[in-house]
């Protein structure tokens, strides 16, 4: 018999809180991407100390074109710098799935065990990523080379992209849980998952508004508190420590979406 969705939802907060080492895979991705970011900027002359010279930005952008080696250098750079991070978004991302599985399983998560197991898994995370992408891309693209002028047809259309995202997002919700537990293929994946959808749409909808009013309201609530301490403080330290603090708790809330979507699967 399945928990009830409460019981879903409180209990993968307290697998987080027995498993903080679910956080790891997730804060190196978020570290590594300032890092790399930070370091595209620097290459490039963007960056003045720690921070964004925007004095700079509007005469670099003007300057690059006129200059091949510089053109280049940001190529090769943008280049270089993204897929590395995107190798690694990959590793981490598979990594978690791993972790979560470990898991619902009852079994201990060994952050290098799941790295190692990740690796199996790690190709098929990429072309449903990648096939996904296509899916989501391709309404968008159709509905911008049609270049309607309507205002009441464009918002028309909007809506039913809009729409048909969402039907993909729900047919695919639990794609991952599907091919990393039952360890299928990439094609026998997406069927699985699109067969789940349809036996089981009233679930697949409710756990989806859960994951996601979860995380707005996370958000919006941290938002909020960034807003009123940015009022009220001054200290740059404080400051400092809020940012850490928003960037673990939204960690927090990304990782319980995923245990909580492979518990609720």
């Amino acid at each position: 018999m399945r928990e009830s969705y409460t019981e879903i939802f409180l209990e993968s907060f307290r697998d987080i809180k027995e498993n903080p080492a679910l956080l790891v895979p997730e804060l190196v991705f978020i570290i590594s991407t300032i890092i790399f970011t930070s370091l595209f900027l620097y290459i490039n002359g963007l960056l003045k100390g720690s921070h964004l010279d925007y004095n700079t930005v509007f005469t670099f952008i003007t300057a690059i074109f006129n200059s091949t080696s510089s053109l280049l250098k940001l190529i090769i750079s943008f280049v270089i710098i993204t897929s590395v991070n995107i190798f690694l978004g990959l590793t981490t991302v598979t990594t978690k799935y791993v972790m979560c599985k470990k898991v619902v399983n009852h079994k201990p998560v060994n952050i290098i065990e799941c790295f190692l197991e990740a690796r199996e898994n790690m190709l098929g995370v990429f072309w449903i990523k990648f096939i996904l992408s296509i899916f989501y891309f391709l309404p968008l693209a159709i509905f911008t080379l049609l270049n309607f002028n309507n205002k009441i047809l464009i918002l028309i259309l909007s809506l039913i992209v809009l729409l048909i995202w969402i039907i993909l997002k729900l047919t695919f919700f639990y794609v991952y849980p599907i091919l990393i537990i039952e360890k299928g293929g990439v094609r026998e994946s997406l069927k699985t998952a699109y067969k789940y959808f349809k036996e089981n749409k009233k679930h697949t909808i409710i756990c989806a508004i859960i994951t996601f009013s979860t995380t707005i309201i996370a958000t919006y609530l941290l938002g909020l508190l960034a807003n009123l301490l940015n009022m009220t403080i001054v200290n740059p330290t404080l400051t400092s420590f809020f940012t850490l603090l928003t960037t673990v708790v939204l960690a927090t809330i990304s990782v319980w979406a995923l245990v909580f979507t492979f518990r609720s699967y």
